[in-house]
């Protein structure tokens, strides 16, 4: 299984799917395909995982403050090149494990698998990224 330790999500638009470069400690990459059906099914699902580490009657208060804080801690990073991809898939489903402190994403296919692991802050940060590539896709968000 390739763990990666660092993303790049597009969208790209010939293909209308969101592109995952994902880059592993061995610096090798792979170039994920995600499809909207796939995202919608996932982004909801971490949502509430967020929603549930908050638990509190201002909830929505507190999510809003801690989404406002990982936007701007984004900074500027190089970004993973899909160009330099040993191998590029298309995702066909996701396991998803939660524990208090991360999630864990599984991305699936018949001959694949990869491994990224995400914090609460990373997680914030990579969906209002992939929130952007919506918009870009001109899909409902």
């Amino acid at each position: 299984m390739h763990k990666l330790q660092r993303i790049t999500t597009l969208y790209a638009e010939d293909e209308d799917r969101i592109l995952i470069a994902g880059e592993g400690q061995d610096l090798s990459v792979q170039t994920l395909w995600l499809s909207r059906r796939l995202l919608d099914r996932l982004v909801p699902r971490l949502s509430g995982w967020l929603q549930s580490q908050v638990g509190s009657a201002q909830a929505d208060v507190v999510q809003s403050f801690a989404q406002d804080a990982a936007f701007l801690a984004l900074t500027p990073e190089p970004a993973v090149d899909p160009a330099k991809a040993c191998e590029s898939w298309l995702v066909k489903s996701i396991d998803v494990t939660t524990s208090p402190n991360d999630v864990r994403l599984i991305f699936n296919n018949h001959a694949h698998q990869a491994e990224l692991v995400m914090h609460q802050h990373f997680l914030r940060q990579w969906l209002i990224i992939l929130h952007g590539q919506y918009q870009l896709a001109s899909w409902d968000v």
